[in-house]
């Protein structure tokens, strides 16, 4: 290591240089801060992707027929498609894109966007524009509040207040759209009698036309006068509620007459204002989304400061903050901090007795963090959920380069009388083990950061945090630490460099007291033990420990037709019986839009009730008993948390049968419900609702004077149910007009009936349709789900009837089992492939370190028992074991081939010394404090993270609680384990 020696004489002659380098590399994290990413997730590549697209007043069944296969048919000749999946309701089409691991992103995008503006003149008539989706159907709002403003005295301002709210809102950097629901502006609804609007000459067109009209205002242009411009406007007939009750309905032949004798004209509210209104009166909900590549913390930290400066006057109330989890990430990251660093510099103090090694500690672990945040910043590696996990064990570590090099220095300075030689000697002491512990690290972690698989980019952040930490821990102690000694250190004390009290002894005559058919009997025996906890035991493993939900939510559907104060009425039950059960839980209503919700009408429309919290455990179940199961569909739901929405996917039994045919697949459905209580456990993942489609066709007719008008009789048969939206009224304070008919409770029979509401014909002739057209009736449903072109149904849970699936086959029936138990086999399967392959490119550098192959296959034999017996403590005391525990495992792999070359550094050293017995305490007395000290300072260091549990910490735990229990494990191979394997191996190879 000639390079050392240069390095130090620059360090000596140039010290104060040094030092103002690094104060400048300290200075500029202040001038880089604005450069470090936050995030609440890093940029993971989306496995998913949903093409939404509406087609209004369209059953499920034209839906899926139409729209939704044509479609998915198209875009599977997309490239980088590996499957489809179709989900057709009423008025809408979903269909779920799987890509190919490796997808080229940018490209099937590009590809997507294109197949859909060329496929638009291929769609029917009336399909809405294709919205594409990124990651989950399911998008929860970053930002969640209500505002409450009746307490303004001057109501004029309420609208103006919210508005001006929600503006600012909209400006903020990185908010992609605030959705508000109850704005507290009442619409215009009129209500046309039937019976009466049949004895006039109009169709349901002359009504829409004739009120556009009268809506309508502009200019005609202007007139060139003498002295001034004028110009000709037009205002219009309707601009208030008065006006639109009066405004006359022209009949033709110079008749006319006001709506108001037709039609009830009133104010209406929405049925999504009043289900908002039912959290306080004149309550409004508000909604953010955001970009998630932007700081959620900088746009939380706007919102609350906007909120702030209304909270006197809409008295704001925030229901969900995303941007919490990342806080409360950070809090415990810095908790952790203070607590790790303070632990192991009590250590180390009460180890060295001395206050100078604790400060150079101090100061090397502090640098190292600032080294960490450059490299941080150069990685374009964000501080988000993922990564702070890698970053708070990472810092756990920091202090055992630190250590090493410290105390080599200082024990090498013991023997010399100059400091550079002393400086240079301990550094080139300790400099290979240093460099094979480091870089081991970096290349066992390196296959899982470039190898193609779901979890890649979910587990690059941390694998790529702890990397830059143990470089950064790396690159201070050959830098800062040196620097540090030159500076400040004196002539070490005799007592600090030699006087510690003896922890292990070696004894010459220390042999193996068990035989090799005990030592075969005792492996055979842990081994089964092992096999028998992966083979019956398969919940002891999984990918991910499973992130905590951050509340619950509870759908609630009407199965009939029921009326607004009905539903009113029902939901302040439900708040009351909240209250009840749980007087602490603060529950939000909201309306689920897509059904309705944004449109004037007395029907119930479904609803949801959300809390963010754990709540009483009884809710449910009371909930569940209290409810009319004839009037209502309840459907409970965990919110969940923003990690779990970013895992790439969750494992879980289940069985998908497919089929051809709908009704066959139905008719399987039933005969299994019937075996399945006795025969397996789960439940189907959906189940679609029958549902009875009446069809009405026209008879054929010959007298032309009763041709009728088709699009007269569909108008009115929707806007029985529907409103129709006709424009805005007023200018300063507009409000929307809607029209529908009503006293049309033909429709709404349960009976069969072939009755049509009565229309006009094409000279606006009174039709009875009775004798025009006859009725079909058949049955269908609310939901068709497709994969692949194939209808199909998925259950989820214990499959206990493989005999019968043989069977299906035969039937036309295709299914395919997904198996728990499968995924996590073949996820930790590939973690074992991939940790062969770190040990060979392991190997592959001790030989060019070592320039030999018997010594670096000697430690990687130990380095293996090592694993493996850490591993067989996992298996004894965890519970359950994840990928947080193969990343400690990683780590500990790196540590322990830091203690073996060390060792092996001695023992090369000690060569001279003939005794065996002599050259292991020779060595033991060198290395025992270094090893304890880098044991302790670890281990004390992690140990608040291991004692210290917080909601959303298992992954960094378990990555702690496996580092712990190695180097628990290490300090015994060290003094008992290696020695034995030098001695009896390496004695005269080395």
């Amino acid at each position: 290591m000639n390079l050392i020696d240069p390095i130090v004489r620059f360090y000596l002659s140039h010290n104060r240089l040094c030092w103002v380098g690094l104060i400048f590399i300290f200075m500029a994290v202040f001038f880089r801060l604005d450069r470090l990413k936050v995030q609440l997730l890093p940029n993971l590549t989306p496995l998913k992707y949903f093409v939404t697209t509406p087609f209004p007043n369209h059953s499920a069944e034209d839906v899926d027929l139409t729209l939704s296969l044509p479609m998915s048919n198209r875009i599977s000749s997309v490239n980088s498609v590996k499957g489809l999946k179709t989900n057709s309701v009423h008025g809408k089409s979903t269909i779920e894109i799987e890509l190919q691991l490796g997808a080229p992103i940018l490209e099937f995008k590009e590809e997507l966007y294109q197949l859909l503006s060329e496929i638009r003149d291929e769609l029917p008539n009336g399909v809405g524009v294709p919205k594409v989706m990124v990651g989950s159907e399911f998008r929860n709002p970053f930002f969640e509040f209500t505002v409450n403003p009746n307490l303004i005295r001057n109501k004029s301002q309420i609208s103006a207040s919210i508005d001006q709210l929600r503006y600012k809102i909209e400006r903020i950097s990185g908010v992609i759209e605030v959705i508000q629901i109850g704005d507290l502006k009442p619409s215009l609804l009129v209500s046309f009698n039937e019976s009466k609007l049949n004895l006039l000459p109009l169709k349901v067109r002359d009504l829409e036309y004739q009120i556009t009209a009268g809506l309508q205002t502009g200019s005609l242009g202007k007139l060139l006068e003498v002295n001034q411009d004028v110009e000709i406007k037009f205002d219009s007939e309707i601009k208030s509620l008065a006006e639109l009750q009066k405004f006359p309905i022209h009949l033709g032949d110079g008749k006319w007459i006001p709506i108001e004798d037709i039609a009830d004209v009133s104010l209406a509210t929405l049925p999504s204002d009043q289900i908002i209104g039912t959290n306080g009166e004149g309550t409004v909900y508000f909604g953010v989304l955001v970009d998630p590549t932007k700081d959620p913390l900088k746009i939380s930290n706007q919102i609350l400061h906007i909120l702030k400066e209304n909270q006197s006057s809409l008295h704001p109330k925030v229901f969900y903050d995303s941007s919490r989890e990342l806080k409360s990430q950070i809090n415990q990251f810095v908790f952790f901090l203070i607590i790790s660093l303070f632990s192991a510099l009590v250590f180390s103090y009460l180890s060295y007795k001395e206050w100078l090694p604790v400060i150079c500690l101090f100061v090397s672990v502090i640098f190292s963090l600032v080294y960490f945040f450059h490299f941080l910043v150069f990685f374009s590696l964000s501080i988000n959920l993922l990564s702070l996990s890698g970053i708070s064990v990472g810092i756990g570590m920091l202090f055992d380069a630190n250590n090493l090099i410290y105390y080599s220095i200082q024990s090498s300075w013991k023997d010399q009388k100059d400091k550079l030689v002393a400086v240079s000697h301990g550094i080139r002491h300790v400099i290979i083990s240093l460099f094979s512990s480091g870089f081991t690290t970096m290349v066992v972690i390196f296959p899982l950061l470039f190898y193609v698989h779901e979890w890649q980019d979910f587990f690059y952040d941390i694998g790529l945090s702890i990397v830059l930490l143990v470089f950064s821990s790396l690159l201070t102690s050959v830098t800062v630490v040196p620097l540090f000694v030159f500076t400040f250190a004196a002539k070490v004390s005799n007592k600090s460099a030699s006087e510690s009290p003896t922890l292990f002894i070696w004894n010459g005559n220390t042999k193996w007291k068990m035989s090799k058919k005990g030592s075969f009997i005792f492996f055979l025996l842990f081994g089964i033990y092992i096999f028998h906890s992966i083979g019956w035991d398969s919940k002891k493993f999984q990918i991910f420990p499973k992130p905590n939900s951050i509340g619950k939510m509870v759908q609630f559907t009407p199965k009939v037709r029921l009326g607004m104060n009905e539903e009113r009425f029902f939901i302040q039950e439900i708040r009351n019986k909240f209250k009840k059960l749980d007087h602490n839980l603060d529950v939000l209503i909201l309306p689920i839009l897509s059904d309705g919700g944004s449109i004037p009408h007395q029907y119930a429309i479904p609803f949801l009730i959300k809390w963010f919290s754990d709540g009483n455990s009884n809710i449910e179940l009371d909930l569940s008993e209290s409810i009319d199961p004839t009037r209502w569909n309840l459907q409970w739901m965990d919110l969940p948390s923003e990690l779990f929405l970013s895992l790439p996917f969750v494992p879980y039994d289940s069985v998908v049968v497919s089929h051809d045919d709908l009704e066959n697949l139905i008719h399987w459905e039933k005969e299994f419900q019937s075996l399945s209580e006795r025969m397996a456990e789960g439940r189907f993942a959906f189940l679609p609702s029958p549902i009875t489609l009446k069809t009405w066709k026209s008879i054929p007719f010959l007298n032309s004077e009763l041709s009728p008008d088709l699009d007269d009789l569909k108008l009115r048969v929707s806007l029985t149910n529907v409103p129709n939206y006709i424009g805005m009224v007023g200018i300063q304070n507009p409000m929307p007009l809607y029209f529908e008919f009503k006293n049309m409770n033909r429709l709404q029979s349960n009976q069969t009936s072939n009755l049509l509401p009565n229309f006009k014909s094409a000279s606006k002739e009174s039709i009875f349709p009775d004798t025009l057209f006859q009725m079909e009736e058949k049955q269908s449903y609310s939901e068709f789900r497709r994969e692949s072109g194939r209808f199909y149904l998925e259950w989820i849970g214990d499959w206990d009837i493989k005999s019968q699936l043989t069977q299906l086959h035969q039937n036309g029936f295709h299914y395919v089992i997904r198996s728990e138990k499968k995924e996590m086999i073949s996820f930790f399967l590939i973690l074992m492939i991939l940790l062969v392959c770190s040990f060979l490119f392991i190997y592959l550098t001790l030989v060019g370190i070592f320039e030999s192959f018997f010594r670096p296959a000697v430690y990687l034999m130990m380095s293996i028992l090592y694993s493996f017996v850490v591993i067989s403590f996992l298996f004894l005391f965890v519970s359950q074991i994840h990928f947080g525990h193969y990343m400690g495992l990683v780590v500990l792999i790196g540590l322990s081939l830091d203690s073996i070359s060390l060792f092996g550094e001695r023992w090369e050293e000690t060569k001279k010394l003939h005794n065996i017995s002599d050259r292991i305490n020779h060595i033991f007395n060198w290395m025992k404090k270094p090893v304890i000290l880098n044991a302790g300072s670890t281990f004390f260091g992690l140990l608040p993270v291991v004692m210290i549990s917080f909601p959303g910490s298992e992954f960094v735990r378990a990555i702690a609680v496996t580092i712990c229990i190695g180097i628990l494990v290490s300090a015994y191979f060290v003094f008992k384990i290696y020695p034995i394997v030098f001695s009896k191996y390496l004695n005269a190879r080395v």
